[in-house]
């Protein structure tokens, strides 16, 4: 079983995490209304919590299983990973068919270091998540600061603000 902080892209510890492969952004919703939905879901699981948010982008994904992977309600993931054991058949051939075969460039492109320096920066699912997918940024902000440390507080406020701007636009994706 892995769980929150395993060391992943997804889950690289300080507090971040990663879902957007599937869909954990497409919500036209505050992060108040989406943290609500995926704590929800950790608490029905292993039955689903639709949601009851609108997306951002139509034909985007919105997936079922996304959803809190810890006790803190800090940490996002998928659900059925999380907790292979009580992952029934319909859902190991949710995952075979699904969740095998997607793209992700952040993990494909950023180097160990891009994505601590990431997790380090915004140490949150709603931004760490929005950041390693915007490459470009990301290595402007390396190239700026040696360390996450040297980011000031009013950059780093920059830097979230830009990030959900762009993120909750239709243009997203």
């Amino acid at each position: 079983m892995r769980g929150p902080d395993s060391g992943t892209i997804c889950q690289p510890g300080r507090g971040a995490s990663c879902a957007l492969c599937c869909g954990s952004h497409n919500y036209r919703a505050g992060r108040d209304e989406m943290d609500a939905l995926f704590r929800a879901r950790r608490r029905a699981f292993p039955a689903t919590v639709p949601s009851p948010l609108p997306m951002v982008i139509d034909d985007g994904i919105q997936c079922p299983y996304v959803g809190f992977i810890d006790e803190a309600d800090s940490i996002i993931g998928c659900l059925l990973y999380f907790d292979e054991s009580s992952a029934s058949g319909d859902h190991r051939a949710f995952m075979a068919r699904t969740c095998r075969v997607f793209s992700c460039m952040a993990r494909e492109t950023l180097s160990p270091d891009e994505v601590r320096f990431a997790a380090a920066l915004m140490g949150d699912w709603l931004h760490y998540g929005l950041l390693i997918n915007d490459i470009a940024l990301l290595r402007d902000l390396m190239r700026r600061f040696a360390l996450p440390a040297h980011v000031t507080s009013e950059e780093r406020e920059a830097v979230r603000e830009r990030l959900s701007r762009a993120a909750f636009s239709p243009k997203m994706c």
